[in-house]
C-alpha cells in the first residue's frame, strides 16, 4: 500500500529510532574542519534566470554522480520497480545521479548508528532518530553538513516550509546552523489510531456507544457479565493500554515528565498539585481486578491479540483503524469479506478530559531528520535532489499517481482517485494499484517528501471509518475533544542532555515499575501510596530537570488543532 513505510515509521514505531551504519561512507576528515560547501559543479546552464539555482542544477547532465545512502532493510527490491512510470519521471528530473544503497537488518541498524555518529564519517544521506538530541550532541563536532547556507538558493520548497513550520526551529542550533532536515512534511495533522468498538456486539447487547469514562466502564462490565468476553484488548501490552486509557484524562494521567502546553511548562506529573496519577491508576486497577483487561496482555503476541479482535472476542480496543479496512495479511481484500462483525471508530470516552492522539502532525516534533557528511562532495546537487522530492509535482505523483489513470481533478479543484484504483474508498474494487505505477518505487520516494493526509486516508480508510474519523475531526474543531501531540525536548547542550538522563532514568524506571504493580495489585493504592511518593522523589531531583527544560524556548508549533 502506498507509503505504508512512511506512515508505519511515524506511528507503528512511535518510540523507535532509525539508526544506521556503513563501511567506506562518503566524507573526508572530521573534527573541526570546515565543510567544503563551495564546490563548483559541472552543470550546463547553471546561471539561467531562475529565482533559485536548484532548477538550473537539475536535471544534471554531467558525469554520473553517486550519493551513498544508508538505511535498514525493508525487504524491497528497487531494481524491479525503477522502470515503472513514476520512478522514471523522477530519474529524468534528477538526471545523471544515482544512489548507492547500503542496507543492514534493522536490529544492526539500531546498534550501529551511535557508532557511526561517534566515528564522525557519514554517508551522503543518513536518517537519524531523535534529532534534537543527536544534533545537539554531535553538531558541535563538525561532522554534519550545514543545510542553512543552501536552503534559500538550492532548496526553495524546504526553505518555504522552514518559514512556515516551527518544526524546523528544533533542527537549528543557537548559532543558526541547520544540521538536519525533516524527512517528510504532512499536508495536515494525521490521526492514525483511535478507540474502536465491536459495534456488532454492543448492538446485540443493547449497549450504547460510551461517551464518558463511566459509560465505558459500565459497558465493559455488561459485556463481561453477559458474554464472558474480556472486553478490552490492546496490542503491544499493558504499557500501550495505559497510554490509550490516558487519553480519557485531561493530563493523560500525569504519568511522568511531560510538557503542559496550556501552561507552557515542563513538569513532573506525579508531584503536580492535583495530579491525576492516583485516579488513573485506580481506574486501571479496577479494570484489571475485574478482569476487564486480558491478564495475558503482556505475554500475548500481536498475532494472538489481532485474532481476538478480528474474530469478535472484544468490545473495545485502541489501534490503527486503517487495519480494519482490509483483511489481515491482504491489504486489497475488504475487511467485510473476511469478518462477520462491524468494527467502528468511536471518539475517546471522556473522563477528566478527552484526547485524540495525533500520530503524524503537520507541525510538531521532528521524529526523523536527514543529515549528510560535512564534506560531502556535491552539497548543492544533493540539496537540489532532496528539495525536488518536496515539490508539488513530485508530491502529486507520490500521493495520487498519474492524472487520468489513478486520479482526476474534481469540479472543486481537489484530486480524487478514480474508481479504477485499489483503494479503501473504493472497497478495493479497482484494477490499478498505485504500486503498479511506481508510487514509493525507489529509495528517494520511499523516504522523503510530502505526505498528503487526504490521499492516505482515501487509500487506507474504508468509507465507514473515513466518516467516523471525520466525526472525530469535527469534535477536535469544536473543542469537544483535544489533540494529543508528542513534544520533544528543546535544544540542549551535551552536558544538559547527560544531566537530564542521569536524573530522569532512575526516576522513570522506578515510576514505571510501581505503576505496573499498583495496576495488577502487587502494591496497594492506599497503604503503599505515601511510601511510593516519598521514594519516587528521592530517586532524583526532578525540579532540576524541569528547571533546565523550562530555561529553554519551546518551538511555537502550528498544528491543525493547537
Amino acid at each position: 500500500m502506498k507509503k505504508r513505510m512512511k506512515q508505519r515509521i511515524l506511528a507503528a514505531l512511535l518510540v523507535m529510532g532509525m539508526l544506521i551504519s556503513m563501511v567506506g561512507c562518503a566524507g573526508g576528515e572530521t573534527g573541526d574542519k570546515e565543510p567544503e560547501q563551495g564546490n563548483e559543479i559541472d552543470t550546463p546552464d547553471s546561471e539561467q534566470g531562475d529565482d533559485t539555482k536548484s532548477a538550473s542544477l537539475l536535471p544534471y547532465t554531467g558525469e554520473e554522480i553517486t550519493f551513498t545512502y544508508f538505511w535498514f532493510d525493508m525487504g524491497t527490491d528497487y531494481s524491479a520497480t525503477e522502470t515503472l512510470p513514476i520512478p522514471q519521471v523522477l530519474q529524468e528530473k534528477m538526471g545523471n545521479i544515482k544512489l548507492q544503497l547500503e542496507v543492514l537488518p534493522i536490529t544492526d541498524y539500531y546498534t550501529k548508528v551511535p557508532l557511526l555518529l561517534a566515528g564522525g564519517e557519514l554517508p551522503d544521506i543518513m536518517i537519524i532518530p531523535d534529532p534534537s538530541t543527536n544534533l545537539s550532541t554531535y553538531g558541535q563536532n563538525g561532522i554534519f553538513l550545514d543545510w542553512a547556507p543552501l536552503m534559500e538558493e538550492y532548496m526553495p520548497n524546504l526553505y518555504q516550509y522552514s518559514q512556515e513550520l516551527a518544526m524546523f526551529d528544533g533542527l537549528r542550533d543557537t548559532e543558526g546552523h541547520t544540521y538536519g532536515l525533516p524527512v517528510y512534511v504532512n499536508s495536515e495533522d494525521y490521526i492514525m489510531q483511535t478507540w474502536l468498538t465491536n459495534a456488532t456486539l454492543l448492538e446485540d447487547l443493547g449497549i450504547d456507544i460510551p461517551e464518558t469514562q463511566a459509560d465505558f466502564l459500565e459497558a465493559c462490565r455488561k459485556v463481561k457479565a453477559e458474554t464472558g468476553i474480556t472486553p478490552i484488548q490492546r496490542r503491544y501490552g499493558l504499557a500501550s493500554l495505559m497510554d490509550s486509557i490516558g487519553l480519557m484524562y485531561k493530563y493523560e494521567g500525569d504519568r511522568g515528565l511531560s510538557y503542559y502546553p496550556e501552561e507552557g511548562v515542563w513538569d513532573f506529573g506525579p508531584t503536580r498539585e492535583g495530579s491525576e496519577l492516583k485516579d488513573f491508576l485506580t481506574f486501571m486497577h479496577t479494570l484489571w481486578e475485574e478482569e476487564l483487561i486480558d491478564h495475558e496482555i503482556n505475554t500475548m503476541t500481536e498475532e494472538q491479540c489481532s485474532s481476538n479482535i478480528r474474530s469478535g472476542n472484544f468490545a473495545f480496543t485502541n489501534d490503527y483503524h486503517e487495519s480494519y479496512s482490509h483483511a489481515e495479511g491482504d491489504s486489497y481484500v475488504p475487511f467485510a469479506e473476511t469478518s462477520d462483525i462491524e468494527i467502528e471508530v468511536i471518539p475517546t470516552p471522556v473522563g477528566t478530559g478527552g484526547k485524540v492522539a495525533v500520530d503524524s502532525a503537520r507541525d510538531g516534533k521532528c521524529v526523523w531528520a536527514v543529515v549528510s557528511d560535512a564534506n560531502t562532495e556535491h552539497p548543492e546537487l544533493l540539496a537540489a535532489c532532496i528539495d525536488l522530492l518536496f515539490s508539488e509535482e513530485i508530491a502529486t505523483y507520490e500521493n495520487y499517481g498519474i492524472e487520468g489513470e489513478s486520479y482526476e481533478i474534481g469540479d472543486d479543484g481537489e484530486k480524487y482517485f478514480t474508481d479504477d484504483v485499489k483503494a479503501a474508498c473504493n472497497n478495493f474494487s479497482g484494477d490499478i494499484s498505485l504500486a503498479d505505477l511506481g508510487v514509493n518505487g525507489n529509495a528517494w520516494l520511499r523516504t522523503f517528501g510530502i505526505t498528503d493526509t487526504k490521499a492516505q486516508r482515501l487509500l487506507l480508510e474504508r468509507p465507514e471509518i473515513y466518516e467516523s474519523v471525520n466525526n472525530i475531526i469535527e469534535k477536535l474543531d469544536t473543542g469537544e475533544l483535544e489533540a494529543r501531540y508528542a513534544y520533544s525536548y528543546p535544544a540542549l547542550t551535551e552536558e544538559e542532555n547527560t544531566e537530564l538522563s542521569d536524573i530522569l532514568t532512575p526516576v522513570q524506571t522506578y515510576l514505571d515499575e510501581c505503576m505496573m504493580k499498583f495496576i495488577i495489585g502487587d502494591m496497594d493504592l492506599e497503604a503503599d501510596w505515601d511510601t511510593f511518593m516519598t521514594k519516587l522523589q528521592g530517586y532524583g531531583d526532578m525540579e532540576r530537570v524541569c528547571e533546565i527544560l523550562n530555561s529553554k524556548e519551546m518551538p511555537d508549533y502550528a498544528g491543525n488543532w493547537r
